[in-house]
């Protein structure tokens, strides 16, 4: 995975994690601070999943996309990203399913074409 995001699109992801819903009022000024931090970290994740997909060329579930990115990220930090990626309408869900190597079913994501 060698190629990054355009510009355009780092921009428009750049701001896709909110630390203000990572955490709730009454919590600790560390968590707050923590939620705070982790923006940088987010705009990173949402660059391997989306050029994950972007170079596969296909839709692909949570594991799959981690299995493509040498696993710098496990399906569960995949999928907090996706539902983010989704809210924003940088993928969407599919109708096709993937069989996890727990034998569970999941769902498939694409990108979205560019508006």
């Amino acid at each position: 995975m060698a190629s990054t995001l355009g510009e355009a699109t780092m921009n428009r992801t750049a701001d896709l994690f909110e630390p203000r819903k990572a955490v709730r009022t009454d919590d600790v000024s560390t968590s707050k601070a923590a939620a705070a931090s982790m923006s940088e970290a987010a705009q990173a994740q949402y660059e391997l999943i989306l050029g994950a997909l972007r170079e596969a060329g296909r839709p692909m579930a949570g594991e799959e996309i981690s299995d493509w990115i040498n696993e710098k990220l496990d399906r569960v930090q995949i999928m907090r990203r996706m539902n983010e990626l989704e809210r924003h309408n940088f993928v969407a869900r599919t109708d096709e399913r993937h069989v996890n190597r727990t034998g569970r079913k999941a769902c498939r994501y694409a990108l979205k074409p560019k508006s």
